[in-house]
């Protein structure tokens, strides 16, 4: 019976595929053809049977539906399976490679030291918060630290008061005033150090006041998410960000790169990534991993956090593939460092965008948006009374409601497909369904779609917890355990078409047992309902699967996709001197391509 055919397989949009007789090829599936007509064919009418050929193979059809400019036909007999014809004929996005003009050596990695003070503090901070240190090992490391020595045994002979003999040394002074109270003096002087650090960026706005920011943030924010940091370490390398980084090895590489390096705004900007990869050949992130393991192992162990981070503030953003640590903590963290990369934006420089998002992401923890504020306004109390003590200026500014919005029905192109892509999602916001895969043909243009989608009111998605996770990243199936996604309202899989079998069966349970919302993208290139493997996979995610804009489909949405990588090019770089713009826009590159073609010669 045709009612018992499955029309649920993916659609493939041709080109130059003809069926004689009647036209070119719009689409097929594996149980659906449609076919753009010139004229009305007299002798084809609805529900007729008829013979097809298609690349020299018969195929038994039923004429499903037919209007004045194509035909839809439904295989009867078999289902359409040659996959060779549809790659064929399927028009492809074309990928930009540059060349990179300076290299990353191990001696360039080596080259980047950190004060001995700085060295000192970071084997004390790990020894104090370890449980098996003992007071003879402590006074060691902080006998090396001339003014917190000092402070330790000032504050042990206060407690000491009556006591017939001075303490003179270190062991008996942390003995006498407790581990407690030794790791609250440390990490003040960590604070203290911190804060007043000299830049080693030259003309890095706010650098001070940015490192504070960080401190309070790391304070105020985990009690939020119900986390609580056992170690320093996380703090410890958001702070190595500009202090002892790769990015030390990078700005002195290219003078123009160094002036974009002057606030955290640009630096953990979407454009900045790509201008690395097409400066270096890979980018911060990828190339710091490199350093991070090399150089500070002790902040290695949190960096997948960091990574993740980075994601959720760009995920239009690709990030290698590496196998990551996806326990609750670490994606907590994840969480943890996004909201603190929103508040540095906000808070030190003003950014709008990033207040905007970060206003809504606290109404998630019960905060109405003037409470939010008042939230804020409490940390920048905390930051500019220390600020003050020092004598360090600018102070920052008191935060308020920010005059900025995002709004995907402002900002998409009004055309049907990208008003069906938002009415899909705002089904999802209004919890309508809780399940949603997007096939894409650039998964970074969809992750450009997607900052605006999980960041509009209208959406319903902007105040709601959410991590995104690479499924190429994910090795181990005890990742995909339920009590991993804990505290987060939405998880949403980059890539599912590069999804490991080894853990398909994890993921189905997932998919029918997690409460939250899981969102989920794949390459419409990825052919993945003719994989034989991936095949398991489609079945568990088409019945809820929508297809993004697709970019070969609708020049609007290709010339959408350019005039907003335009923008963020200006942003960056702050002129309009773009590159290739004849060769971008006489045919169709992906995103990533696009934005290296703007940038290089």
């Amino acid at each position: 019976m045709v009612e018992d055919i499955d029309l649920r397989w993916d659609r493939y949009y041709l080109e130059g595929a003809k069926i004689e007789e009647f036209g070119y090829i719009e689409f097929i599936s594996k149980t659906l053809v449609k076919v753009r007509i010139d004229k009305k064919i007299e002798r084809l009418q609805e529900g007729l049977k008829i013979q097809l050929k298609i690349n020299g193979k018969d195929y038994r059809c039923y004429v499903k539906e037919i209007t004045e400019k194509s035909v839809e036909f439904v295989f009867l007999n078999e289902e359409f399976q040659d996959i060779d014809f549809i790659k064929k004929h399927t028009k492809y996005l074309k990928n930009h490679q540059t060349s990179k003009k300076f290299s990353i050596t191990e001696k360039d990695l080596d080259s980047v030291t950190i004060s001995s003070d700085f060295v000192n503090l970071i084997n004390l901070i790990a020894e104090v918060d370890d449980p098996k240190a003992d007071a003879e090992s402590l006074a060691f490391l902080i006998g090396t630290i001339p003014l917190l020595k000092n402070k330790v045994i000032e504050t042990a002979n206060s407690v000491s008061e009556g006591a017939v003999e001075e303490i003179k040394d270190l062991p008996t002074a942390i003995s006498r005033i407790g581990l407690n109270t030794l790791k609250k003096l440390v990490f003040q002087y960590f604070e203290l150090f911190i804060i007043t650090y000299k830049s080693p960026i030259e003309n890095f706005e706010n650098f001070n006041q940015m490192n504070l920011a960080k401190v309070e943030l790391f304070k105020r924010i985990p009690p939020l998410l119900a986390f609580q940091p056992r170690k320093k370490i996380g703090l410890l390398l958001l702070l190595f960000e500009f202090v002892s980084s790769v990015v030390n090895v990078l700005i002195k590489k290219d003078e123009r790169y160094k002036s974009l390096v002057k606030n955290t705004v640009n630096f953990y900007s979407y454009p900045l990534r790509i201008y690395e990869r097409v400066l270096f050949g890979d980018d911060f992130i990828s190339l710091n991993e490199i350093f991070l393991n090399r150089k500070l192992k002790i902040a290695a162990e949190v960096n997948d956090s960091y990574k993740l981070a980075n994601l959720l503030l760009n995920p239009h953003l690709s990030l290698n593939p590496a196998s990551l640590n996806l326990g609750n903590r670490n994606l907590k963290r994840a969480y943890l460092y996004y909201l603190i990369f929103l508040g540095v934006n906000y808070l030190v420089y003003n950014d709008k965008k990033s207040g905007f998002i970060l206003y809504n992401r606290l109404r998630r923890f019960g905060m109405s948006l003037n409470e939010a504020v008042d939230f804020l306004n409490e940390i920048v109390y905390s930051i500019n009374k220390i600020l003050a003590d020092l004598k360090i200026k600018p102070l920052l500014r008191s935060p308020s409601l920010v005059s900025y919005s995002i709004n995907c029905k402002k900002d998409f192109p009004e055309i049907g497909s990208f008003v069906d892509f938002v009415e899909e999602f705002k089904k999802v916001g209004s919890e309508k369904k809780k399940r949603l895969v997007v096939r894409t043909q650039d998964t970074e243009f969809l992750g450009y779609l997607m900052n605006y989608i999980l960041n509009d009111i209208d959406i319903g998605l902007s105040s709601k917890t959410f991590i995104i996770i690479p499924s190429e990243d994910i090795q181990n199936p005890d990742s995909l355990l339920l009590e991993n996604l804990a505290g987060f309202d939405i998880v949403y899989f980059k890539n599912l078409d590069k999804l490991s079998p080894v853990v398909y069966r994890e993921f189905y349970k997932l998919w029918k047992e997690f409460e939250g919302i899981i969102l989920g993208d794949y390459s419409y290139y990825s052919f993945m309902d003719f994989d034989r493997q991936k095949i398991q996979l489609f079945h568990i995610i088409k019945d809820a699967k929508i297809d993004a804009p697709l970019i070969t489909r609708e020049k609007t949405v290709y010339d959408f996709m350019v005039s907003k990588l335009k923008n963020e090019y200006i942003s960056l770089f702050q002129t309009t001197d773009f590159k290739n713009i004849g060769k971008i826009e006489s045919d169709l590159y992906d995103f990533e391509s696009v934005m290296k073609m703007l940038m290089s010669e």
